[in-house]
């Protein structure tokens, strides 16, 4: 029997749905194969068997994505513990150099931002923006991903690309 990830009860919702419909997303049929549909449904059977078939778990999509930055992206936690479990880097960013951590903290997904800190993701990478983890965060008005961020090394004098800090 096929094991696919239910619907969970959601995190509190720092951000409204109309927005986290803009989160980048491509159609099945331009993901490069099985891995990113498989990780965007919450299919954990299919992640696990792609994982132990030996594919790149730090492979990119069209968008540049990761298996692993789709899975966060749709919040599908299971799959993301696989992908960590089975290898892939937590610290590997998307086209525009997001890194996972950064769409966990967008989420306002603190037990996810959690696990990804403790698979060795780094609160203090910017992105192409220099926005870190904690911006988002701050920005999202994610309280609790804001505290864990900060107890786990955010630096809250980082600078984003316009000289602004999180804590602003």
């Amino acid at each position: 029997m096929m094991e696919v990830e239910p619907q969970q009860q959601a995190p509190r919702r720092v951000t409204p749905d109309h927005q986290l419909r803009n989160l980048p997303d491509l159609p099945a049929r331009k993901e490069p194969h099985a891995l990113w549909r498989a990780a965007r449904a919450g299919d954990v059977d299919a992640v696990r068997e792609a994982v132990s078939a030996g594919l790149s778990l730090d492979a990119r999509d069209g968008l540049g994505r990761t298996p692993l930055v789709v899975a966060v992206v749709h919040g599908r936690k299971r799959c993301v513990d696989v992908l960590l479990d089975g290898g892939a880097d937590p610290e590997t960013p998307s086209g525009h150099r997001s890194r996972p951590l950064a769409y966990a903290a967008f989420r306002g997904d603190a037990a996810l931002c959690a696990r990804l800190l403790g698979a060795g993701a780094d609160p203090n990478k910017k992105a192409a923006d220099g926005w870190t983890a904690l911006h988002v965060a701050a920005r999202q008005g994610a309280a609790d991903v804001v505290r864990l961020l900060l107890a786990r090394g955010a630096s809250r004098d980082a600078r984003t690309g316009t000289g602004r800090t999180a804590l602003v």
